[in-house]
């Protein structure tokens, strides 16, 4: 991960990408999903959002980081975030392509260019996240699964909230990036990113202080005046070259007086759902919320 210049995160209110996805009446919504049959998907977690909707039959194409659901892996690749293979994306013959709001002005704007009806979504805050798998599903004609995904994601961030309501936050640094070797170029999410908000809703008091920039470098001497009591890094950034518990744990003694370190609180999140702002948002919180409150009873947060 890297600061916002170079993270694909931007805000856009879902309101106003209801207008510009052309989600209109009743009968141009259903033009326009059985005109969708034909779909690439430019993000992985914009994959997921159209797995999860019942509608993978109708992909023909993914990022080469596209992984998830499983089967997603079998879908021709249209190569990566920034070096899309037009030639293939031209041979698939798509009618719609999807992306995330970040590439409406690179990638967005080839496809357009040639001529491929593109709908942009955007991923940076939760509320972002619902929103687009309502603006997907209505586009695909799949309303009422969208509506039922978005009410299962909402009703286990609730369960989260009311548990949440009765505990103490600890003070929480989550690490987006850094060197894997050591701790210089270290990225951490913000208050104002995805991420962000995800600590928040686990439970945990963000020690970033809000700025213009969703994740900001962070010195070591201002680790130390934070002092996190939890730290928390992501598995896809680099710091999964830095495999075992023992190894992480040398790396942060380089800060021997933080809480975190003291008390041996530094954790990283299992696989790459924190990464992919979709429909597995709630199972991050869910992890997040039981590291950061192990003495609270799972079931809890889990739904009857």
């Amino acid at each position: 991960m890297r600061p916002r210049s170079r993270h694909r995160f931007l805000v856009l209110l879902p309101l106003l990408l209801l207008l510009l996805a052309g989600c209109g009446a009743d009968g141009d919504s259903r033009a326009l999903a059985e005109e969708s049959s034909r779909i690439v998907s430019l993000a992985p977690s914009l994959t997921e959002i159209v797995f999860a909707l019942g509608a993978s039959e109708r992909l023909v194409g993914v990022t080469d980081f596209c992984d998830y659901p499983p089967e997603a892996k079998d879908l021709p690749s249209l190569g990566g975030f920034r070096n899309l293979n037009l030639e293939t994306v031209l041979r698939l013959s798509p009618d719609l392509a999807l992306t995330l709001t970040y590439d409406a002005a690179d990638a967005g704007k080839s496809l357009k260019d040639l001529g491929i009806p593109v709908l942009s979504v955007p991923s940076e805050r939760v509320g972002e996240v619902l929103g687009s798998i309502r603006i997907i599903g209505e586009r695909l004609g799949r309303e009422k699964e969208a509506e039922s995904l978005v009410a299962g994601i909402e009703e286990e961030l609730r369960l989260v909230e009311v548990a949440v309501s009765s505990v103490s936050r600890p003070r929480v640094l989550l690490v987006a990036g850094r060197d894997p070797q050591g701790l210089a170029d270290l990225y951490a999410a913000g208050p104002d990113s995805f991420l962000g908000e995800i600590v928040e809703l686990s439970g945990g008091t963000n020690v970033v202080l809000p700025s213009s920039i969703s994740f900001p470098t962070l010195s070591k001497e201002a680790i130390v005046v934070a002092d996190p009591q939890v730290i928390i890094e992501l598995p896809l950034t680099g710091v999964e070259a830095v495999a075992s518990e023992e190894e992480r744990a040398e790396v942060w003694s380089q800060l021997p007086t933080l809480s975190a370190v003291k008390n041996r609180r530094i954790h990283v999140l299992r696989g790459n759902a924190a990464m992919r702002p979709g429909p597995r948002m709630a199972e991050v919180v869910r992890e997040l919320f039981g590291i950061l409150h192990p003495a609270v009873p799972e079931e809890k947060i889990k739904q009857e």
